[in-house]
């Protein structure tokens, strides 16, 4: 049975638009639901003068609306500005609104560049391809050299992340730095095989078997990528080739903020 949230305040007309996933929110319980499933996304930014007009202007919250703007304009923590929306409905329990504290400290407690990785896989997970790359690029810049830089496991992590999602933009180039960095790092055959994946599709088969041979890849291991890139589907022609081009490229768009 799928779970049913009833609204408490009218829906707004206008919506407030969560922008690094192109999302529209039409009421503080869809606002709550956002913020409760994606921490890594907010920061003081999201709660903008944009989000307080719209919720004194359109779900006419101005007591909320206030309340935000001071301890906006007070510099508060995340805490302080996350929890008075949850409790302006009554969103969570005792246990909840504990559980969701305590969230919200462990994730300021994080390393910035930390923070900005988990930032970069959210929006990796909702396609937002570019947005992605920058955030791990951020996160890359942040744990380069200083007393408190984070160690080679976390880069070699976000290089092979981010080498995923250069490959879903067709930016083979890139992809293969990324992965060949991360393998650099990590040592593992997860980042070999994500590396070698990519060298496939940039410069095909024969390259691919001498990096397999200077890796020492061993044959049972070169064989199962070499059937998972026999299961990729085939490209095909479709039927209605402007409508399909139109389509391709509204997503590429979307993934890509161009």
């Amino acid at each position: 049975m799928s779970e049913v949230i009833l609204c408490q305040v009218p829906r707004a007309k206008q919506p407030f638009y969560a922008e690094d996933i192109d999302l529209k929110l039409y009421s503080i319980e869809e606002l709550c639901y956002f913020m409760q499933g994606h921490l890594a996304l907010l920061s003081p930014d999201f709660f903008s003068p944009s989000m307080t007009d719209w919720l004194g202007g359109e779900l006419h919250l101005h007591r909320l609306a206030e309340t935000l703007e001071k301890q906006r304009a007070g510099g508060a923590g995340l805490e302080n500005l996350i929890l008075p929306v949850f409790q302006e409905i009554g969103w969570l329990s005792p246990a909840g609104k504990n559980n969701l504290s305590e969230k919200i400290r462990e994730m300021e407690a994080l390393p910035e560049e930390v923070r900005m990785k988990q930032k970069g896989d959210v929006l990796a997970g909702y396609e937002k391809y570019t947005r992605a790359v920058r955030c791990y690029q951020k996160a890359l810049k942040l744990s380069e050299g200083g007393e408190h830089s984070t160690g080679g496991q976390f880069r070699g992590t976000v290089y092979y992340n981010a080498g995923a999602v250069f490959a879903r933009l067709f930016q083979m180039e890139e992809a293969c730095e990324c992965m060949k960095k991360a393998f650099d790092l990590l040592q593992s055959s997860v980042a070999r095989n994500g590396y070698l994946f990519c060298v496939r599709l940039k410069d095909g088969e024969k390259v691919f078997l001498q990096k397999c041979r200077e890796l020492g890849t061993e044959e049972a291991d070169r064989e199962e990528m070499e059937r998972q890139i026999r299961s990729l589907p085939e490209p095909s022609v479709p039927k209605d080739v402007d409508a399909a081009l139109n389509r391709w490229v509204r997503e590429y768009h979307r993934q890509t903020d161009l």
